[in-house]
């Protein structure tokens, strides 16, 4: 874990090995020994943080056609992950602070967990310990302006809010079965594209035993005083599901060589071709003691942009 992360997490930032044992603050360098820590100091937003629970979300951002994040980190058990955007500039949080930075990176933020399919309920306020021997951590180093993530955005502002809005309250405590169908549903977006192209068969089955664990382990299925969901019910909301998911699901796979070429097309159209202003910078940063920020001055670019020329 490098020296410029621990400085971001703060002195004293909250930890824990197992949320049921408790949440702690810790000296920084304790607390980097735990498995879950705070990823954001409250006063500040450093990092995007999302949450994406399923095989392969290693590379979700590929499939989802968004940069590479800063941060990744992969329970080896499971194959889920927290990523981390960092961002070039610190977003303040305080009641003092400005309310329009905040604003837009929360609609930056809804964007990206729609695209990427991540869980709209995670907050971001923990993440996997970067480094921690129980996680695969894969680290890129790269920094992004929160305009240069919307950029990227497939949905639109209106649309990412409404996503998030509708996902976030469409649980309902006084259903089971719309309970059990909403949650269900959200799950099989995220894996539908394994089981395409393909037969149905394969992907229904795999819903029903999801809605089989699903009501076994979570308690909200059973209202106080009433028994669980039987098969037939859960069976019947499975089957509604994966017809439904199955239908209307448009998502596909991109290869990582034809998410770069797109990537290098979209940069291009959009600043043209950097190949001079890169190497200036690059050879401005070695023959003189201008900042990052001094050179993207002089060359009319972002700050971020000469970091990850340079780095």
């Amino acid at each position: 874990m490098n020296a410029e992360f621990i400085q971001m997490l703060g002195r004293y930032p909250r930890c824990a090995n197992a949320f049921e044992h408790g949440v702690y603050r810790r000296p920084v360098t304790e607390a980097v020994k735990h498995r879950h820590i705070q990823v954001n100091q409250p006063w500040r937003l450093d990092f995007l943080a999302f949450d994406i629970d399923r095989w392969g979300a290693a590379v979700a951002y590929e499939v989802a056609e968004l940069p590479a994040p800063t941060l990744t980190m992969i329970n080896p058990a499971n194959g889920h992950c927290h990523v981390l955007y960092q961002l070039a500039e610190p977003v303040l949080m305080g009641r003092n602070a400005r309310t329009m930075p905040q604003a837009f990176a929360r609609d930056v933020a809804a964007g990206m967990t729609v695209q990427l399919a991540a869980d709209p309920a995670y907050v971001g306020a923990f993440c996997k310990t970067p480094g921690h021997e129980a996680w695969q951590t894969i680290t890129t180093g790269c920094r992004y302006e929160l305009g240069e993530l919307k950029e990227y955005l497939q949905v639109s502002v209106e649309e990412a809010r409404a996503t998030m809005k509708a996902v976030k309250a469409d649980t309902d405590p006084n259903s089971r079965t719309l309970t059990l169908f909403n949650m269900l549903r959200r799950w099989a977006y995220k894996v539908v594209a394994d089981y395409k192209p393909g037969t149905m068969d394969a992907f229904q089955k795999a819903v029903v035993l999801q809605a089989q664990a699903m009501v076994a382990r979570e308690v909200r299925m059973a209202l106080p005083g009433q028994p669980s969901l039987s098969a037939s019910e859960y069976k019947h909301v499975a089957h509604s599901v994966a017809r439904w998911v199955w239908a209307t699901y448009k998502g596909h796979y991109m290869t990582a060589e034809a998410f770069s070429a797109k990537q290098q097309e979209r940069i291009v159209k959009r600043w043209g071709d950097s190949t001079e202003v890169q190497a200036k910078a690059v050879e401005l940063r070695k023959t003189t003691r201008l900042s990052h920020q001094a050179i993207a001055d002089q060359l009319g670019v972002g700050r971020a942009s000469v970091i990850r020329w340079t780095k």
